[in-house]
């Protein structure tokens, strides 16, 4: 283990360093020079020898490798994982003075820090004022330090049912990331003796994320303000966090690509959509479900779980024999996990039925959600709006986008009237 906590804090520091050279040579809008060259290319000889090295101790600790801030794709994997934490990521790979001035965001509360920029009183969040002492934005308010936006990233993160399916989050360091995905795979022939090999060449397309502005207000009364103890602090957090996670949650799934709304898992292109009919329909016992998972099979992928209403997991659960048993799912589903998400409606409108709700069947990893590190995870207060009530407003949002790697990784029902 020692071993490998070595080579990952090799990794890191190679991918810092080229990070520095690369944003070096941008900023001063020219190329890289020749020793600039020799030494990027000699790190990248050395993180492809790491990349080589690290899943041959333990493939499930590789650490994946964000894009760096200028857009270009990187060598290795992308995204985190559900249990990597995107606070951790910043500590490897962000601003190293902000992370220096923060670097225990735990001990920190946004709610502290909301209560004295509302009411200037600083009591008891000394830490807090001197976090946002160097934050204060030209137009009012304060930006969140990233130290502290990623851990209410992650805290967003752990609200999200797509996220406990398996979802991958790409920390975003621009307003823009290109990714490259397959789209094509390559073939493999047979050859006689003395024939030429047939060629194959996989295609890839490029994938772009674009960061999407989410904003959230929420009004709380000047006494409350006044009186907030610990755990109201904490309350404003799991309100926001909450708030801002069911949304994503439902861009992920439902996002219309229209406007300023993400692309979600159902509208996006080339993702199989399986209707139960015209005017949608009952599912058969567990055979709809046991065929939608057979759709993604058929396209070589293993699902890794279901997402559906909590009317669409009752109804399941409450299946039933001829003589009262309940029925259990046949073994080839039985191990999928289920999850409930009341952000799948159950009153879509499907031919002449309103009634009707959706199940997402998928390998989760390949739901990219691309989040803006630095957040621009922003606390305005809104002291005169809703004076009049003796209440402050706070305004924050965030930036995202959702793109999916491989589009047959799901496949979604439609028309589920139960």
């Amino acid at each position: 283990m020692d071993n490998l906590l070595a080579l990952h804090t090799e990794r890191r520091a190679k991918l810092r360093r080229s990070r520095e050279i690369l944003d070096t040579a941008e900023r001063a809008g020219r190329d890289l020079s020749r020793r600039e060259s020799a030494e990027y290319a000699t790190l990248e000889r050395d993180l492809t020898r790491l990349s080589r090295e690290i899943p041959a101790f333990d493939p499930r600790l590789a650490q994946a490798t964000p894009f760096g801030g200028t857009g270009r794709e990187p060598d290795g994997d992308v995204g985190l994982r559900p249990e990597q934490r995107v606070a951790d990521w910043l500590r490897d790979n962000g601003d190293n003075t902000s992370v220096r001035d923060l670097d225990a965001p735990e001990r920190y509360s946004l709610g502290a820090m909301v209560r004295g920029a509302v009411t200037g009183r600083w009591d008891g969040a000394e830490p807090e004022q001197r976090a946002l002492s160097e934050s204060v934005l030209a137009d009012g308010g304060y930006l969140v330090p990233t130290p502290l936006a990623g851990q209410m990233i992650d805290r967003l993160r752990a609200s999200m049912q797509t996220m406990q399916a398996g979802a991958t989050t790409v920390p975003m360091t621009a307003a823009t990331l290109n990714l490259a995905r397959l789209a094509t795979g390559a073939t493999v022939s047979w050859k006689a003796e003395g024939q030429p090999i047939v060629e194959s060449q996989p295609g890839f397309e490029r994938l772009t994320l674009t960061a999407h502005t989410l904003p959230i207000v929420i009004r709380l009364s000047a006494e409350l303000f006044e009186d907030l103890s610990p755990e109201a602090n904490d309350l404003i957090e799991r309100e926001i966090s909450l708030a801002l996670s069911l949304e994503v949650d439902r861009a992920c799934l439902r996002g219309a690509g229209v406007g300023a709304e993400p692309t979600g898992v159902r509208n996006q292109a080339g993702v199989t959509l399986t209707s139960l009919g015209a005017n949608g329909n009952t599912p058969a016992g567990w055979d709809t479900l046991t065929d939608a998972v057979s759709v993604v099979r058929g396209a070589n992928v293993e699902p890794t779980a279901v997402l559906w209403a909590s009317r669409t997991q009752q109804s399941h659960d409450k299946m039933k024999s001829s003589i009262g048993t309940y029925v259990a799912p046949p073994a080839s589903i039985a191990t999928i996990p289920r999850l409930t998400t009341n952000q799948i409606p159950t009153n879509l409108t499907v031919g002449s039925s309103n009634d009707c709700s959706e199940i997402y069947v998928g390998k989760w990893s390949d739901l990219l959600v691309g989040i803006r590190t630095d957040m621009r995870f922003q606390v305005r207060v809104l002291d005169q709006r809703y004076i009049d009530n003796l209440q402050y407003g706070l305004l924050c949002h965030l930036r995202a986008d959702v793109a999916v790697a491989h589009p047959l990784s799901f496949n979604v029902v439609t028309g589920v009237r139960t």
